[in-house]
């Protein structure tokens, strides 16, 4: 409670969030997870990435949300949209001239030092 006087952004605290919705019950990530049937198999031990992967997953099933889910279908001649090549956005690749690349060279000789690795 402290320190949500002192943060003055918006901050969501999924633990007062379960408690709020589940008050009284376990509300550690490990149950959360299995309350909303998310897998937390590969969290073996506590690693910041996954417990930040599976507090997403746990987040959305608190607000009642859920993922959206992709549909892929095999695109056939009749879906796809007749498209106009408008312009090539490839990059222009300018080769340098002789002479900047001396110019280079002697930047490196005088400003970087020696790499002995």
């Amino acid at each position: 409670a402290g320190l949500s006087r002192i943060l003055k952004s918006n901050v969501k605290d999924t633990l007062n969030i379960a408690r709020e919705k589940f008050p009284g019950a376990q509300n550690s990530l490990d149950a959360l997870c299995k309350r909303f049937k998310i897998d937390n198999s590969k969290r073996v031990k506590h690693t910041a990435l996954i417990d930040c992967e599976l507090l997403s997953k746990v987040y959305i099933n608190l607000l009642d949300q859920k993922e959206p889910i992709f549909e892929f279908k095999k695109e056939t001649a009749i879906d796809k949209p007749n498209l106009k090549k408008t312009s090539n956005y490839s990059k222009k690749v300018i080769n340098p001239s002789k002479g900047e690349l001396d110019k280079h060279n002697q930047f490196l000789k005088e400003n970087l030092k020696r790499n002995f690795f």
